[in-house]
């Protein structure tokens, strides 16, 4: 990848040039639309594969048939443990949302925090009175991430696409419902009813849908311009 010099909040991994071809790991800018209107739904599903090729450690649930990219880039977010603002490069899905570092050693990503978005208790909000310009902040039900955007727009796009993350209203996930849900109208028509054991999933605890995989260091990421703010 190439990485943006320091002082500068952008990491920039995939040159708008190369969009005809396959696109390599990690490949999308920082300001990070959704997908490229060209490449369509089928490119969001398959960034997800591509992603988890860079990733290190890989967990071992990321590859899900339901889940699909939408957006990455760089954020600034508070660290309580070292008191000061970090910088985190960010991977959001429809249910899912990774905290990362650029590792200096090949095109690699120390994976820090690997948060599930689908929870009652998750929400994310924006903070128009704070003392920091275009600040964010993601809700869990016993830590808040704060985030400060590059800009007003910045701060609008992310807070409006995890938002769709948390809700499950991103219009692809939206059309693959319809289509789960005419599948079961069909199988109600033709296939006997049959009664199956409820499982049941404690969303409540979303606790538990939280992975800390490391606090982060400087000796294994990006030079320091890209930690710090």
């Amino acid at each position: 990848p190439k990485f943006a010099k320091p002082g500068t909040q952008t990491l920039q991994i995939m040159s708008s040039k190369t969009s005809k071809s396959k696109p390599s790991p990690a490949s999308s800018s920082s300001r990070g639309s959704a997908h490229p209107p060209s490449s369509g739904a089928e490119w969001a599903y398959r960034r997800v594969w591509e992603i988890n090729q860079v990733l290190s450690p890989r967990p071992h649930d990321f590859i899900s048939t339901g889940r699909f990219y939408v957006k990455e880039g760089t954020l600034t977010m508070w660290d309580e443990k070292s008191r000061t603002k970090v910088k985190r490069y960010m991977f959001l899905f429809n249910d899912l949302l990774l905290f990362t570092l650029p590792k200096k050693k090949g095109k690699k990503f120390q994976l820090l925090v690997y948060m599930s978005l689908r929870s009652p208790s998750v929400s994310v909000e924006s903070v128009d009175n704070s003392s920091y310009n275009n600040e964010f902040r993601l809700h869990a039900r016993r830590k808040t991430f704060i985030f400060y955007a590059e800009s007003v727009e910045d701060r609008k796009r992310w807070v409006k696409l995890m938002d769709g993350s948390i809700r499950g209203t991103h219009p692809e996930e939206q059309h693959t419902k319809s289509i789960h849900q005419q599948a079961k109208e069909l199988d109600k028509k033709f296939v006997l009813p049959t009664s199956t054991p409820a499982t049941h999933h404690d969303d409540d605890d979303d606790e538990a849908d939280m992975t800390i995989y490391s606090e982060g260091s400087r000796d294994d990421s990006e030079e320091d311009g890209m930690l710090r703010a």
